[in-house]
């Protein structure tokens, strides 16, 4: 039970989505539908400054060529032609988009146009709290199953393999640490009995300059 309190913990969620940059979503944007996707993206967007609120801002973005790029609509950030690597400002704070062509087959110029969204890191970790499941396949089984429910298959598979990873460290952490503390207070043990003896010692010492 305790180990299921742990993995859906708020921390060790919250810990998990930002690392997986899960504040920031990326979506096709189809004649149909926009759908969010995950696994080989052309393309990447990164705050300069990781800490900058953005939640709420997204733009699209469509493909001219290997170097340039094309900012249609967004809410802060200007439209217009950029460079790959080129600050770009919304709201006050610095982002950037940097090429990843190598994961993508297809032309850059066939590429669909994407849609870039961030969001609160928060919501992102309470999303996903609510959207995991822990349970044991059987009542006396050490083993736990783990499963999430997401719009796409390769995220929900990263944050399942981030989370368990994030668990395992944690649980290695916790150990050293009462290792640690066990260390301390033997050896703290061993120093109180050190000086006792001393005491004892000088004691039979007293007593026998006495005596003589």
């Amino acid at each position: 039970k305790n180990e299921e309190i742990i993995l859906k913990s708020s921390p060790l969620i919250y810990e998990t989505v930002k690392e997986l940059g899960f504040d920031i979503s990326y979506y096709v944007v189809g004649n149909i539908k926009t759908t969010e996707t995950y696994e080989k993206l052309p393309f990447k967007v990164i705050k300069i400054d990781p800490s900058a609120v953005l939640s709420g801002e997204s733009f699209t973005i469509n493909f001219i060529d290997h170097h340039k790029f094309k900012v249609e609509e967004g809410g802060c950030i200007k439209a217009g032609t950029y460079y790959f690597g080129d600050e770009i400002l919304i709201k006050g704070k610095k982002i950037k988009v940097l090429t990843q062509f190598k994961n993508s087959k297809t032309a850059v110029k066939e590429l669909s146009n994407y849609l870039v969204r961030f969001n609160s890191l928060k919501l992102v970790a309470s999303q996903y709290r609510n959207k995991l499941s822990v349970s044991k396949p059987e009542r006396e089984s050490t083993v736990l199953k783990l499963a999430v429910r997401d719009v796409s298959q390769y995220k929900a598979v990263a944050f399942l393999n981030k989370l368990t990873e994030n668990y395992i460290q944690k649980e290695i952490q916790d150990k050293n640490v009462a290792s640690k503390n066990t260390i301390e207070f033997i050896n703290d043990k061993l120093m109180d009995m050190k000086d006792s003896l001393s005491l004892i010692e000088m004691a039979i010492q007293d007593y026998k300059n006495q005596h003589e």
